[in-house]
């Protein structure tokens, strides 16, 4: 989720003037011009807050204006089942009106149930401010103090700082073999000039962002600024290609990516139609989708057809049947 728009309105929107490209920066000090770019460019959807029971006070005034899939906290809520919300401040100075609206929407949250987590991104404040440890110690302490007085409730929720937390670090470490420095490149613009340490600490950033489902994967916010973003963007990409556990629909024994699972699903059911399920090949269903292309009837894109189709003979006399597909690699036993 994010929030704090320069002239925020109730619908979501600014009166910002539009301008051609937006950059977002987790660590530069730009302003975004038009909100409204965000949707386009990134995918994040406008918040409303008339969908939210009892929404909270940065809903109901427009400051929250952006999301993503936040629907999935809220059903949570409503069906009283685990959910989650966290987020990191980086003391780098006093604690001001901005880390104020996060600490609210943090307690918020845990007041609704949820399972909050509040860090301290020391190890960023380090790398990629050059805030030396006793500074950081001295913010942090002001910016924890100032959090348990707004009403967080230490007994029912999670304080850390990065640099104390070994799970926090493994897990950061197991994220950084699915990641490769031309992401770092294109994401973030770094260079040969970027240190080491700078990359680490957005590594671990993606591990904050993913600790909550450590111990049971739920619906998870993160209350952030709008210039954050490419760090939620990229963990969404890391916990995919972590595959810790993982379970989709198949009808063979190959893989398929959602587009490809559709079109099978697809050709499936009309297979089923025609004859006896118990003896289809996928050969079957090779042989329905040329019979499809050669009609002109046009299922998927190219590519999707294409890709399936060659899945399809190269698997052969494999018989079709619905089934559940568990990517386990590297879950644990108990998982």
């Amino acid at each position: 989720m994010t929030e704090d728009t320069p002239t925020p309105k109730t619908d979501g929107g600014t009166d910002s003037v539009a301008n051609d490209d937006v950059a977002l920066d987790p660590w530069g000090s730009s302003t975004i011009a038009d909100y409204r770019k965000l949707f386009e460019q990134f995918g994040i959807e406008e918040f409303d807050a008339a969908d939210v029971p009892n929404p909270h006070y940065l809903m109901r005034r427009g400051a929250i204006f952006g999301h993503r899939e936040y629907g999935r906290v809220v059903e949570a809520m409503a069906n009283d089942e685990p959910f989650a919300a966290l987020s990191g401040f980086m003391p780098t100075g006093d604690p001001h009106i901005g880390h104020k609206m996060v600490f609210d929407e943090l307690i918020w949250h845990q007041q609704q149930g949820g399972e909050v987590y509040g860090l301290i991104a020391d190890l960023e404040a380090h790398s990629a401010r050059g805030m030396s440890w006793d500074e950081i110690d001295e913010h942090a302490r002001s910016y924890l103090l100032s959090f348990i007085a707004l009403g967080f409730d230490v007994e029912d929720g999670e304080l850390y700082r990065q640099s104390d937390n070994r799970v926090l670090q493994d897990l950061a470490f197991e994220i950084g073999s699915t990641t490769n420095f031309s992401e770092f490149e294109a994401i973030y613009g770094f260079g040969g000039e970027t240190n080491v340490s700078h990359m680490q600490s957005v590594v671990t950033q993606l591990a904050d962002i993913l600790y909550p489902q450590l111990d049971e994967p739920m619906p998870t916010v993160i209350p952030v600024g709008p210039d954050q973003d490419p760090h939620v963007r990229f963990a969404r990409d890391a916990a995919a290609r972590m595959r810790f556990f993982k379970v989709t629909e198949a009808f063979a024994s190959f893989a398929a990516d959602e587009q490809e699972r559709e079109l099978f699903s697809h050709i499936y059911d009309t297979l089923v139609e025609r004859g006896d399920a118990d003896e289809l090949r996928c050969e079957d269903g090779a042989a329905l989708l040329r019979e499809f292309e050669d009609r002109g009837e046009q299922l998927a894109d190219d590519e999707t057809q294409q890709s399936l189709l060659k899945k399809l003979d190269n698997a052969g006399k494999e018989p079709i049947r619905p089934r559940v597909r568990f990517l386990d690699r590297n879950a644990s036993a108990s998982a």
